[in-house]
């Protein structure tokens, strides 16, 4: 909390100073030093600050790839809850605003003692004003970047964004002469009063409503890209700071409104003035409805159309009509007088003859340009593969006796090329960014694949918007979301794609059928919702209907049936729709693919509860050493399926098998993932439970903390998961004597579990433990009742081949003949 100056007074003339100097000692120890290092980054030199934050310029420091980047950071003075919320407000606007003329976002984090920061594209130029001024620049130019500025903010609002502080500051231009636009820090939400940067503007800038501190809409945002003009207008900077000076006193006045009184650049044209004046009106209602209703009067403007901003008078229409077409009106006037009667038909005639030949000229011109696009396309691609991609493992490249180099060690080179590779070519940039983000997904680097595809994006954001290569990067963005577990942004990338696909592709496209699929995979895994089985086999059917069988989609749909009723419980129940998945999809993606191989694990789960031991073992081997064998020993779907068949093994109680699998399995997602990651919970909570079960409870305590530990450091982890080791932590320390600390793990375990559904049997599993415990402390009477109450519930909602409930049936039944 920032501490009040008077809560030190001492008198005097020295009255309150002690408590400033202070204060301002506080907060610059806790601001960064060159050389401090946040997150990836190195501190280099502080680039400014404002009133809640400071931004430098930093680089990463991790040796990965050499990159410089402006890090903004939190002042300590202003990291109360409102300054915090701000700040975090800011960094989610940038991570959900991707445009090329908004400075991205990159990473972000907290520093060691709290303070939230983050780090953003570093533009490296001027503000847009100084640099019109400095450089001269002609009016088109001025006005295109302007332009620019307004597509960033019209992108905003489509999200919903509000930005409530443009400014030229705010608008840098970038090495290559386009504007980038920065500091969403008082950003607000469309249709939000909001309370937490209410009195939060800057003077000149700011609307009059923005003053007044009344509720904002898009019109503030209007009215400041209108005092951005009104600066990249001015033919220099006593200009610019002269008619800035004149709007802030008018505001703050509250004048009648009135042209000639607002702060426009002297001697402009009859129609830029009237479009600032639009723009900066002082009541909202009379300004621009829109960002791109202001924009769109600046393109007519730059193609001598009327404006909007005038009133159409047939006079103002003839002279634009005569800026236009100056030669035409000359040439047609003389025409008109001589030729009116005689040259109608001929003309009608002629203009149909010169549309054909111009019709067949285009033709062919288009076929040449789509050509020569294709013969560039596929040279740049042969490039990228012989000279980037595979000519880092070339052995005559290297020294001698230097190590092969990696596929990772490859991609690194690779990418590097890619932007000079295909600059010209946004459709084969895009295609070659999502390939490889794909790779770097397969290898479990979920941060680099996100912002190869956010590249892709960015490439594919001049093509239409029903480019394939543009719809590609959407989906794979999506389908990565959904994976990361965040649902909700991965419901709304498939939820778009559908409906696109609904409307813009034909009914036997796989694409159409399989967003529809992706869309019910996140509403599913965001609820874990059995009812919506229905939905899946429906689906199933209409692409049966549409695509033939057998079809990857359809296979895919009953895989995830098979799924659902396995983490209902009732695996058994999905055996069948997963065997009919199998052979779906090994007829339509072969034996050996990562869904097909997935549908024959979860049959091996069917086949477990039915008491198919050997079966199900098989099955769940096989998937695992064919993913292997053609997918190598480290990828997401191999270490998943490794971990399944680890699982089986358990469940049919070879242990002595399981548990070399889980060790195996622990040291592989941890050197993937590092080791606090979430990834490494299930194959070490896997791996103490076969250590309890083999025997060996004081090495399954060693397994069980480290797994807390992890868990403790994600405060975000499922609580389906931390139920689950709180309930093994508490067994394993009742096998060790060790009563009371058992009994405090079964308490957080209860605890936790209240968040999962009353009908879930990890509540049940926890209670039967906590009978158990109470057997072992010599409450026998009321342990038995307890654990007897748990496996009757249990039973009611799974079979008794159940990995959870079948140990505590053997536990039940050793304790028949005990006294």
């Amino acid at each position: 909390m920032p501490i009040d100056p008077n809560q030190f007074q001492t008198g005097g003339a020295l009255h309150g100073a002690v408590a400033a100097s202070l204060v301002r000692e506080c907060e610059a120890a806790a601001e960064l030093q060159v050389g401090d290092e946040v997150g990836n980054f190195r501190v280099l030199r502080e680039l400014g600050r404002g009133g809640m934050a400071v931004v430098y310029l930093a680089e990463r420091s991790d040796g990965e790839y050499e990159q410089r980047i402006a890090l903004k950071w939190m002042q300590a003075g202003q990291n109360d809850a409102a300054g915090e919320a701000l700040f975090r407000r800011e960094r989610q606007a940038l991570a959900d605003l991707a445009h090329p003329h908004i400075a991205r976002l990159l990473d972000g984090g907290r520093g060691a003692q709290g303070q939230p920061w983050f780090a953003m594209e570093y533009i490296h130029g001027q503000p847009l004003d100084a640099h019109c001024i400095a450089t001269g620049l002609p009016l088109r130019q001025r006005l295109e970047r302007f332009l620019e500025v307004c597509s960033a903010v019209a992108f905003a609002h489509a999200h919903g964004v509000l930005h409530r502080d443009i400014k030229p500051s705010n608008v840098l231009v970038d090495g290559e002469g386009g504007a980038k636009l920065l500091d969403f820090g008082i950003a607000q939400l469309l249709g939000d009063n909001d309370a937490l940067a209410t009195r939060a503007f800057t003077p000149g800038y700011a609307s009059p409503e923005q003053v007044a501190g009344e509720p904002l809409t898009a019109a503030s945002d209007v009215y400041q890209l209108g005092r951005l003009l009104a600066a990249v207008l001015s033919r220099d900077a006593d200009e610019r700071d002269t008619v800035a000076r004149v709007q802030a006193t008018r505001v703050l006045a509250a004048a009648v409104e009135g042209t000639s009184e607002a702060g426009i650049p002297a001697d402009l044209p009859a129609d830029l003035a009237a479009i600032l004046a639009t723009a900066c009106h002082l009541e909202p209602a009379r300004r621009y409805a829109t960002v791109e209703a202001l924009a769109s009067d600046v393109r007519a403007f730059l193609d001598h159309r009327p404006v909007a901003a005038r009133p159409r008078t047939a006079t103002y229409l003839v002279t634009r009509y005569t800026q236009r077409h100056p030669l035409g009106v000359a040439l047609g006037a003389l025409a008109l007088a001589v030729l009116i009667v005689a040259t109608l038909a001929f003309t009608h005639r002629l203009a149909q003859e010169r549309d054909i030949a111009q019709a067949e000229r285009d033709t062919a011109q288009r076929e040449r340009d789509a050509a020569e696009r294709a013969r560039a396309a596929s040279e740049a691609i042969n490039r990228f593969l012989n000279e980037d991609l595979l000519d880092a493992a070339n052995p005559l490249r290297r020294a001698p006796g230097a190590p092969d180099v990696t596929v990772r060690q490859a991609l690194d080179t690779a990418e590097a090329q890619i932007g000079k590779r295909f600059a010209a070519a946004p459709d084969v940039h895009a295609e070659v960014l999502v390939t490889l983000g794909v790779v770097r997904y397969e290898f479990g680097e979920y941060e680099r694949a996100r912002k190869l595809y956010e590249a892709a994006l960015q490439a594919a954001a001049t093509l239409e918007p029903a480019h394939p290569a543009r719809l590609r990067a959407q989906a794979e963005m999506g389908a990565l979301d959904i994976s990361e577990q965040d649902f909700a942004r991965g419901i709304a990338a498939f939820q778009a794609l559908a409906e696109l696909g609904a409307r813009e592709l034909a009914q036997d496209d796989p694409r159409r059928w399989n967003w529809r699929l992706r869309l019910l995979e996140a509403r599913s895994r965001q609820g874990a919702d059995v009812g919506l089985h229905g939905e899946f086999e429906a689906l199933a059917q209409e692409a049966d209907a549409a695509l033939g069988t057998p079809n990857a989609v359809s296979g895919e749909a009953r895989l995830f049936i098979a799924q659902g009723q396995r983490m209902n419980g009732t695996p058994a129940d999905g055996a069948a729709a997963a065997q009919r998945a199998h052979d779906d999809l090994s007829a339509s993606l072969g034996v050996d693919h990562p869904s097909t191989l997935k549908a024959l694990s979860v049959l091996a789960h069917g086949l477990q509860a039915r008491g198919e031991y050997d079966g199900a073992i098989e099955a769940a081997r096989r998937a695992f050493e064919l993913q292997r064998a053609r997918y190598g020993t480290d990828t997401i779907d191999t270490l998943f399926l490794q971990n399944e068949y680890g699982f089986l093994l358990s469940a049919v109680d070879r242990m002595d098998e399981a548990e070399p699998v889980f060790a195996d399995l622990v040291e592989r997602r941890a050197a993937m993932w590092g080791e606090n990651a979430i990834q490494a919970v299930p194959p070490l909570s896997n791996l103490a439970h076969a250590r309890m079960r083999l025997g060996r409870p004081s090495e399954a305590l060693g397994d069980f903390q480290r797994t807390m530990r992890i868990l403790d450091g994600l405060p975000d982890a499922p609580a389906t998961i931390r139920s689950t080791v709180l309930r093994g932590l508490g067994d394993c320390l009742r096998e060790l004597g060790r009563y009371r600390e058992a009994m405090s793990a079964l308490n957080a375990g209860d605890e936790v579990a209240t968040a999962l559904g009353p009908d879930d049997l990890r509540r049940f599993a926890l209670q039967a433990s906590r009978g158990r415990l109470l057997i072992a402390m010599g409450e026998r009477e009321r342990g038995l009742r307890l654990l007897d109450e748990s496996i009757a519930a249990m039973q009611a909602r799974t079979t008794d081949d159940n990995p959870t409930l079948k140990p505590l049936l053997a536990a039940r039944r050793a304790m028949v003949d005990t006294p």
